[in-house]
């Protein structure tokens, strides 16, 4: 079928098309608008028809996307590149460089200059090839904000804006300050009665502004300020809601037993009569009427309006004029549907009044939002004086505008202006390249309707400024020829001011080899007596694509990475991605809403945060255990939370994690957690393993980032969790990225394939589109045109969605049809035939006809082959194996260590970094955490003892937090004179002690069991007396202590130059419990600074001693397994250092220090042994050998082996 063109198009030709004026480009899918923009740019670099050659700088290039911006400038740096070379080696008559293939274009741009030029000309290419980093290829939002910052005095702009990057927020807060204005002064009765008006609470009003708002920006127009306050509009609407009350207790108060009996005899006689009259229906309304009545039963109004006196009487009662209660409800329906738009008007003024006070917001700040570049350009070139227009016209005197069906008419306001035919000049262009088939952003703001007026603009002005690209360099002929025959079966399939023009196939696209050897195949379920069901149409679909898909790909045909699906949104891409991943077929889903934040793993990792920055918080610790990011197994999470020991080592680990965020930031804590706990490996088993490793990457990134403008773990959480529930569009950093997306299937929107291609490409539900239009706004103003006959429906913007999904592919094209509810409705012969896009495509008249137009329309074009949806067992995709075997990664066999570090006991005994006090604490209570090796009695000999019978405190939790509980209260009471067991001590002193410990309880959400534990064992460890008499000295109780002769939590720091651990290790070996077995120090050498902190250092009995506490759960509390334990930890290495920085200081403030004489030695007590025999302490005097040699070594002797 022919249809003739609305207006007279020029087959373009890119080597003469005028380069002044306005000229329109329209270009068909796959014709070349890119390639064509490159040519023209070429020719003005060369001032080619031209009486001056224009510089990049001169050349304004503009589309709407920032990939789409670097794409074009790169193309167009190449085909630079590409002519310079080319003008090049002809003019010194060499031959082309290798790869150089010059297509007509060029030779003939050539041609068309003298032999004599063409040096020049080359050079001209090759300098604007070089020139292309300050080329003017702008998106329109980024020129606009250039636009307004150079030309700041002309346009009335401030010189130094920022972009608002909290929009939303902004407006949020202005939103409840109006919420607070308006609305907190009304009583709780009124509130009640307009909730239904302005919403629950502020974000539901601020959605709603934000929509007027949205469509008040559509198109430049002056607001008019509603003259009506909100006050006043609530009183309306409460003055109508009594009125209405009123009526409807007049129409109950007629009410009477012989109006029920007459209606129900006029119901019985059939008196009533008309369509849809029935008597279950008759009965179904007037038992709704009587509940209304008698119990203020909620009723439809059109159900009410039924029982309306002229109702009744049209329907043949003429009796009912008789009884005052009909009339009664014809008053009060009539009344209802009068209801005042005080939604609306309420509204109307909010958006008006949050506004204004957003524009003052953003002044004060200095600040714009993207609407603000192409608002405040648009009025500044709208001047009078025209200076800003003039000014920009003779820095840009030629314009390229890529995509110009997107515009809207705020961009195309600002072009008409600068490019005004009557101010331009031969020396001016403004060149519009587009596709009005494919305008598919309306949702944007994009107007098809300005695009068509661009248009007209240009044919008034210049009758042949309408040129068509009809050559398509995408597609193979077959492909073409279906497109074409789809879409010329039907007079005007998109509307009447826009043509389909057919194309011709000139890429010399190699066909898909199929058995049916067609290059379109339509697969469509039959229909029964109903239309099939969507969930059914989904479903079938997916399967059967799916099936296809893995069939082709066994086939050795195509591909993952070759295969495209187009989809409408997120549910059908869930359910087609479903049906691939049960036949192993790996794909991904891409889509302009694509943000990590909206991942499952963003969420997930909130937990894991969450968690790891309040790990006393053990609900939230098990929230994370449980994500899918950590993807452990079921039993797996409950072996963790059900075991003590592993579930205390968890908790650690979850410490060690918030110290590593404090100390080093979000990223590395991640990937510390992601190899430690071998999460990587986990995720990377599943199959979108490696799409959520990547995202739970991406988003480290993110969160690393925007922690430098964050104040600690908490904000940088909340920040997260704004993320994930904010609406707000994607940003290209927040996009999801993977560079192994490329060898999946793409499972791709319409919108978001547009200016795409694919090999094969599969549209399984492309029978999905409905009949609806669009709907109006209903916040329109009242003197705004809503009968604009040539507005676009969604029936014409679903034909141009259609149009883009049917020429993405390159060399084989699957499309799925059914009839499905709302694809078509109404009846020809009445002329309420309502048809969806492709219903019109198939020219559909009536329910049950697809099959038959399916066949007749399209079945009869020899590229396209139409069949019934096939129904195949489920096909498996059996992936081909990798060529080359895996080979395991290279570990490192260096360890690197700093020049300069401070070291610590748990760093040379455990490899724990601590870089300061708390930490150093931390890290010891972890050390003391640890399990204890120990010799135990064999399992088989005796029973294990209960807890109780080796220590009434065994029962106490174990683990770093508790350890560290235990040294803070110990602390504090040396600290403020053991208030705990003193009787004595100030009524301050014990308040301040039993709020202490209660915090500190319920910081670590103790039991009530443990939590009564904490005093009396406190008391028992400060009253205890300890023995010494090993060391020739009298029993210690700590209570006695007074401040005079004690130093808690004494720190030190030793200068350390070039000291081995190893020699450390052999040192301390050899003099303390020599020839006993123990692990091995950490292996590295010692320069800068060993640090410490000692818990508490005394004078008791005229000698100088260092006590320290450890919480370790042992079997045990005898000497015997003391030391074990202590040789296990090396607790020896700990209070040998110690006592030589005692050694030190006493050496330097004590006159006549003499070790032997002073220095008393380490006491090491096990708290959780202090009933036992010898009080759980495990006491040493390191030899003074061994000091002396260790502080000649610290000093940089190298005389040490010989120390012992």
């Amino acid at each position: 079928m022919t249809h003739k063109p609305t207006h007279q198009a020029q087959a373009l030709d890119a080597l003469t098309l005028p380069l002044h004026g306005r000229q329109v480009i329209e270009a068909s899918a796959g014709t070349g608008k890119t390639w064509t923009l490159a040519a023209l740019y070429v020719r003005l670099v060369l001032g080619h028809l031209r009486n001056d050659a224009l510089l990049p700088p001169q050349i304004l290039v503009m589309t709407f996307t920032d990939a789409a911006t670097a794409e074009l400038r790169d193309r167009i740096r190449i085909r630079l590149s590409q002519a310079a070379a080319y003008f090049d080696a002809s003019a010194q008559n060499r031959t082309l460089p290798q790869g150089l293939k010059p297509d007509q274009f060029l030779v003939s741009l050539r041609d068309s200059f003298d032999p004599s030029l063409w040096p020049r000309c080359a050079l001209q290419l090759n300098c604007a090839a070089e020139w292309m980093d300050d080329a003017a290829i702008y998106t329109i939002h980024g020129w606009s904000r250039r636009m307004l910052s150079q030309h700041a005095l002309d346009s009335r702009n401030l010189f130094e804006q920022t972009h608002l990057d909290n929009a939303e927020d902004l407006q949020r807060t202005l939103v409840q300050d109006y919420w607070r204005e308006w609305f907190y002064p009304l009583s709780a009765d009124t509130l009640q009665h307009i909730t239904p008006l302005i919403g629950h609470a502020p974000d539901d009003l601020l959605a709603t502004v934000q929509g007027i708002w949205r469509d008040q920006e559509r198109t430049p127009k002056t607001i008019e300020a509603p003259d009506t306050s909100p006050t006043q509009l609530v009183a309306a609407h409460l003055a109508w809601q009594t009125e209405v009350e009123a009526k409807a207790t007049h129409a109950r108060n007629l009410w009477s037993d012989s109006v029920w009996q007459a209606l129900e005899a006029a119901i019985a006689s059939k008196a009533i009569k008309g369509r849809g009259i029935t008597a279950p229906n008759l009965a179904r309304w007037s038992n709704a009427l009587k509940a209304w009545i008698e119990q203020s039963t909620p009723i439809k109004t059109d159900w009410l309006n039924r029982f309306a006196t002229s109702e009744l009487t049209d329907k043949g009662w003429a009796d009912a004029t008789g009884f005052a209660f009909f009339a009664a409800v014809e008053d009060y329906v009539a009344y209802l549907q009068e209801e005042p738009e005080t939604h609306k008007h309420i509204a109307l003024h909010a958006a008006h009044t949050i506004g204004t006070a957003y524009k003052e917001a953003k002044a004060q700040r200095a600040a714009f939002d993207f609407s603000d570049l192409l608002q405040n350009l648009h009025h500044a070139v709208m001047a009078e004086d025209g200076r800003l227009a003039t000014a920009i016209r003779q820095q840009y005197p030629v314009a390229l505008v890529d995509e110009f069906q997107d515009t809207d008419p705020w961009q195309y306001g600002t072009l008409n202006r600068i490019y005004d035919t009557h101010a331009c000049t031969d020396a001016n262009a403004l060149v519009m390249i587009g596709d009005p088939k494919q305008a598919i952003y309306s949702f944007r703001g994009a107007d098809l309707g300005t695009y068509l007026k661009a248009r007209e603009d240009a044919l008034e002005h210049n009758p042949l400024a309408l040129h068509t690209l009809s050559g398509n360099r995408r597609s193979s002929d077959g492909l073409v020829n279906a497109v074409n025959h789809v879409f010329t079966q039907t007079e005007t399939p998109f509307s009447s001011q826009i043509d389909f023009v057919r194309v011709s196939a000139e890429g010399g696209v190699e066909p898909l080899a199929q058995a049916n050897g067609k290059a379109m195949t339509v697969w469509h379920i039959p229909c029964g007596e109903k239309p099939t069901k969507a969930s059914t149409y989904v479903q079938s679909m997916s399967e059967a694509f799916a099936n296809h898909m893995a069939k082709l790909l066994n086939e050795g045909v195509a591909q993952p990475g070759d295969m495209a699906v187009l989809v409408r949104g997120q549910q059908h891409a869930d359910a087609i991605r479903a049906a691939l991943r049960e036949r192993h077929i790996p794909s991904v889903y891409l889509s302009d809403r694509s943000n990590v934040y909206k991942s499952p793993e963003a969420l997930d990792l909130w937990r894991l945060l969450r968690a790891a920055a309040s790990p006393r918080q053990t609900a939230w610790v098990r929230s994370a255990i449980g994500s899918g990011l950590w993807a452990l197994e079921l039993d797996e999470v409950l072996h963790l939370t059900d075991h003590e020991a592993e579930w205390e080592s968890l908790l650690d680990r979850f410490h060690q994690w918030h110290q590593m965020w404090q100390q080093q930031g979000v990223l590395p804590m991640l990937h510390h957690w992601m190899h430690s706990q071998g999460v990587a490996q986990r995720l990377l088993a599943h199959m979108d393993g490696e799409r959520r490793l990547s995202n739970l990457l991406h988003l480290g990134e993110l969160l690393q980032h925007a922690a430098q403008s964050l104040q600690g773990e908490y904000a940088l959480v909340r920040f997260l969790g704004e993320q994930i529930h904010s609406p707000t569009e994607s940003a290209d950093a927040q996009k999801m990225r993977l560079e192994t997306d490329a060898q999946c299937v793409q499972v791709i929107t319409y919108h978001k394939s547009k200016g795409l291609q694919y090999p094969l490409v599969f549209v399984p539900f492309a029978g999905g589109f409905k009949t609806e239009t669009a709907a109006k706004s209903s916040y329109a103003d009242d003197d705004e045109d809503t009968s604009d006959k040539e507005a676009p429906s969604s029936i014409e913007e679903d034909m141009r969605l259609l149009y883009v999904a049917l020429t993405r592919a390159q060399r084989a094209l699957w499309l799925g049809m059914a009839e499905t509810y709302g694809d078509i409705s109404g009846d020809v012969a009445k002329g309420t035939l309502k048809q969806s896009a492709t219903a019109k495509l198939l020219k559909r008249q009536a329910r049950g006809d697809l099959a038959t137009q399916l066949n007749t329309l399209w079945g009869s074009c020899k590229d396209i082959t139409v069949q019934t949806l096939p129904d195949n067992a489920k096909v498996i995709y059996q992936a081909p194996s990798e060529s080359a075997a895996d080979q395991n990664a290279l570990t490192s066999t260096r360890t690197h260590h700093s020049l300069w570090w401070t070291a610590s006991f748990s760093a040379i005994t455990r490899g724990l970094v601590s870089e300061s006090k708390r930490d150093e604490a931390v890290a010891d209570a972890m050390t003391d955490a640890q399990p204890d090796v120990v010799a135990t009695p064999s399992a088989s000999a005796t029973p294990a003892p209960e807890p109780e019978s080796i220590s009434a405190w065994q029962t106490f939790p174990a683990g770093a937090r508790y350890g560290t509980l235990l040294h803070d209260l110990l602390e504090w009471l040396s600290q403020n004179n053991w208030p705990v067991a003193n009787d004595n001590a100030p009524e301050w002193a014990k308040q301040a002690w039993g709020l202490l410990l209660e915090r500190k309880a319920s910081w670590l959400q103790l039991d009530d069991a443990p939590r009564a534990q904490l005093e009396p064992w406190l008391q028992a460890v400060v009253q205890t007396p300890l023995p010494l008499q090993e060391l020739h000295a009298a029993p210690l109780t700590l209570r006695y202590l007074n401040t005079e002769h004690m130093w808690p939590e004494m720190e030190f720091n030793l200068e350390v130059s070039h000291v081995s651990a190893t020699t450390l290790d052999q040192l301390i070996q050899s003099h303390v419990f020599e020839s006993t077995p123990r692990p091995a120090l950490q292996a590295r050498v010692m320069q800068g600074m060993l640090t410490g902190s000692m818990d508490l250092v005394l004078q008791h009995d005229g000698r100088y001693w260092v006590v320290d506490y450890k919480s370790n759960k042992l079997p045990s509390y005898d000497p015997n397994t003391l030391q074990d334990a202590v040789l296990h930890k090396r607790y020896e290495v700990q209070y040998v250092l110690y006592t030589l920085a005692l050694h030190r200081l006493l050496k330097v403030r004590l006159p006549g220090y003499d070790y032997a004489q002073h220095m008393g030695g380490a006491v090491y007590m096990f708290l959780r042994g202090i009933h036992a025999e010898g009080a759980g302490v495990h006491l040493q005097r390191p030899p003074q050998a061994l000091i002396e040699a260790l502080d000649r070594l610290f000093t940089g002797n190298p005389d040490t082996a010989s120390s012992r």
